[in-house]
């Protein structure tokens, strides 16, 4: 699939993915670590598995996407729905994560 290319030229890239299904979003995270690619799906069951909601003081501050801004994984499969959540949303303005979207 052409979506995987950028992160075979590009060793500190990390690509996000939307996927409207969370089987489909945990399918392409297992095929891109038999690639050899760290990978997570992020939804809202991964966020409360991964660490409480409760205890980050903001959506970017949760351990989860700590560990997305710190390059940890390549590919990211993300929901729609919490792609659009402005606590989310305010992730990108960090340019750490920025500069390594692909």
């Amino acid at each position: 699939m052409t979506f995987w290319m950028p992160l075979l030229f590009e060793s500190n890239s990390a690509s996000f993915i939307i996927v409207p299904l969370k089987d489909l979003g945990q399918q392409m995270g297992r095929d891109a670590s038999n690639l050899g690619f760290s990978s997570i799906s992020v939804d809202q069951e991964s966020l409360l598995e991964y660490g409480s909601l409760l205890q980050a003081v903001a959506l970017f501050f949760h351990p989860l996407l700590q560990d997305i801004a710190k390059s940890k994984y390549r590919v990211i499969t993300i929901s729609p729905k919490l792609i659009i959540n402005p606590k989310f949303l305010s992730m990108f303005k960090s340019r750490l994560v920025c500069k390594q979207i692909t």
